[in-house]
């Protein structure tokens, strides 16, 4: 009879199973407004509500684009870090990263998930596109109220001259966790532009979230 219980034990413990856990990896430049020290406390709640990924991020100081291409190219960079899955940038990275065909065209995933843009300022999701293509979903810009304009369709955007804190994420297009970094890049979009709603100075990128 022991020796029955003990086979039993020995058998359940071998068939508890075990659930993997995707690791993402997402980076973004220094000290920049957005980011304003919220990253971590974005990733910490994104972790907490996802018990099958784990994210972590990576600030990257000096040459934002050429450590970037380190990282996506080679896998690692001046800090030892590893591949990254979600690229924050604005629309002048945006620009240099594209002509290199870093990022992974994100409309199969908004049609299969039925992401729908209505929400999003159509001035800003159309600084991220090509060729047809949506590459970058945009998280805001650094601005003042007074750049949204209330029309009779709802709100418009008067973008600032200088676009170079217009943010966005997209997705690294060798990335080995695409359905993961999605879900993230969703969570950025909302969840994480709520956290920065009462900064000064942050414009978001969602009509909704806007409140006058």
């Amino acid at each position: 009879m022991k020796r029955m219980l003990l086979f039993f034990f020995l058998v359940s413990i071998i068939y508890i199973p075990v659930y993997a856990v995707e690791n993402i990896l997402m980076v973004y430049k220094a000290n920049l407004t957005y980011s304003n020290g919220k990253i971590d406390e974005i990733v910490n709640l994104f972790n907490e509500a996802h018990e099958g990924i784990r994210v972590s991020a990576l600030e990257i100081e000096g040459e934002y684009i050429e450590e970037v291409e380190k990282l996506v190219f080679n896998g690692q960079n001046m800090s030892g870090k590893s591949y990254p899955d979600l690229i924050l940038m604005d629309i002048g990275d945006f620009q240099e990263i594209e002509d290199e065909k870093l990022l992974f065209p994100l409309d199969l995933y908004i049609r299969l998930d039925e992401f729908f843009l209505d929400d999003f300022f159509y001035e800003l999701t159309s600084l991220f596109g090509c060729c047809g293509k949506l590459y970058c979903l945009p998280v805001g810009f650094t601005g003042n109220y007074e750049s949204v304009v209330s029309c009779e369709n709802g709100f418009v955007l008067k973008l600032p001259g200088d676009k170079s804190e217009i943010m966005a994420w997209g997705i690294n297009n060798q990335s080995y966790a695409m359905e993961e970094s999605w879900e993230l890049l969703k969570y950025l979009t909302l969840e994480g532009q709520k956290l920065l709603m009462g900064d000064d100075g942050y414009i978001p990128s969602r009509k909704s979230l806007i409140d006058f």
